[in-house]
């Protein structure tokens, strides 16, 4: 007797595994495939690819029908190995005009529900879809969606549903998840740095004890540089003779004392000093900003570089300008070879 009960167990449970298998296809199509009408186009564009990281997306549709106020709803179903946050109000939906895309209406005021992989937004009130025509909606990244592990063919289904359902629209969906989405971009940019001195000679003409005379280059020193800390300029007169205009033939000299202070030329008193201004941006320094008619600084005899201006960011244009400013005493011996060489250079400071 125990015998044959132990053989009718075994037959029936043979048959429940066979009728089981029968149905798991029908199973799994409904899981998947609950629309009958297929989609005329569907796609989820993700915001990241890569493998275990946390992404929002877009979810576009365009229907085959057009559904007058009927679609309740529109459902996504994540592929196995995606992690879908269960929190609904994560995954509100926001308006997405993607490539052109019409915004999916009432999206705004959707209300997001989740069970396992599937996340369903169920419109406040039935809406309007046409035919034909794009409709797009993003999620966000932040606690809804994290990639699963690298691999193609990752599948799942988009679905519109209406209120009809032998209307619902879907389509499946397939992701590949990379190892990096990332591709990182590098460039070098040239150093670059122009300095130009296009007037070389300053002539006072003939000097008088009755006036300060004055002369300056008429274009000025240009500066072009991309140094992020911009440029710096000096100056240095030829201390082969002694500082100041200095005559060959007389062994006379106008000059001053370098008194590292903005100073005052007046008439009847010897005196060569240099303004220096600035066509652009920048910055003279203290001593030399004078007013390119009787002030400005001196260099100092021993014939070492001064500091005249600068600018502390880049530049396309920028352009100095200096004054030579003189004065003469009763005391100055006649001739006309008084001259002084002045050395001007900068650098860009990078």
């Amino acid at each position: 007797m125990k015998v044959i009960l132990l053989r009718k167990a075994v037959h029936l449970l043979l048959a429940i595994s066979v009728l089981s298998l029968s149905f798991y296809p029908y199973f799994v199509t409904k899981a998947y495939a609950a629309y009958t009408v297929e989609l005329t186009e569907g796609f989820i564009r993700l915001d990241r690819l890569k493998a275990s990281t946390v992404t929002g997306g877009t979810v576009c549709t365009k229907p085959s029908a057009t559904h007058t106020t009927a679609l309740d709803a529109v459902e996504v179903v994540w592929p196995s190995g995606f992690t879908v946050n269960t929190t609904g109000a994560n995954w509100a939906g926001s308006a997405s005009t993607l490539g052109g895309a019409t915004a999916m209406p009432g999206i705004a005021g959707a209300t997001p529900t989740v069970s396992s992989q599937t996340v369903t937004w169920t419109f406040a009130t039935d809406q309007t879809v046409t035919a034909a025509t794009m409709y797009c909606f993003s999620f966000s990244s932040t606690s809804t969606l994290t990639n699963t592990t690298a691999g193609n063919d990752k599948t799942g289904t988009i679905q519109l549903t209406d209120a009809t359902p032998s209307l619902n629209e879907g389509t499946a969906y397939a992701l590949s998840i990379v190892a990096n989405d990332q591709v990182t971009v590098d460039a070098d940019v040239p150093a670059l740095f122009t300095f130009t001195v296009p007037d070389t000679a300053l002539d006072h003409g003939t000097l008088s004890t009755s006036t300060v005379d004055t002369d300056v280059t008429s274009s000025g020193m240009a500066v072009y540089t991309n140094a992020e800390n911009g440029w710096l300029m000096w100056m240095a007169a030829d201390s082969t003779n002694s500082y100041g205009l200095y005559s060959s033939s007389t062994g006379d000299t106008i000059s001053t004392t370098d008194a590292d202070a903005l100073e005052t030329a007046v008439a009847g008193t010897e005196d060569w000093i240099i303004s220096v201004s600035l066509g652009a941006s920048g910055t003279v320094v203290t001593e030399f900003d004078g007013n390119e008619t009787t002030t400005g600084g001196a260099l100092p005899s021993d014939g070492t570089f001064e500091q005249i201006a600068s600018h502390t960011t880049v530049s396309d244009d920028d352009t100095v300008l200096l004054t030579s400013i003189a004065a003469i005493s009763s005391t100055n011996k006649a001739a006309t070879d008084y001259q002084e060489t002045l050395t001007i250079v900068a650098a860009g400071n990078f």
